[in-house]
């Protein structure tokens, strides 16, 4: 998917993210070490959700409104409190 809707989705740096992401859970799995890694990174991942929202209401116009800001501490504590872990 990143490939077919190449730009469209993210630059090279949406392209490098996931590569390196992807390169290494590999490594992690066949050294078997690192799952506490692994799992750090995916705990990261539940901000998703608020970065989707955050670009949504920027599309939408909606970048100084009240949720915007309420959306960017969310994501803010979001990330650190699964980055803690």
């Amino acid at each position: 998917m990143m490939f077919w809707h190449f730009p469209a989705l993210g630059g090279m740096e949406f392209i490098l993210h996931h590569g390196l992401s992807i390169f290494s859970i590999f490594l992690s799995l066949v050294s078997g070490q690192g799952q506490v890694y692994i799992t750090m990174v995916l705990f990261t991942e539940c901000t998703t959700p608020f970065v989707n929202l955050r670009w949504y209401l920027d599309v939408a116009g909606e970048k100084n409104s009240k949720l915007y800001i309420c959306n960017g501490a969310a994501l803010f504590v979001g990330w650190l409190v699964m980055s803690s872990n």
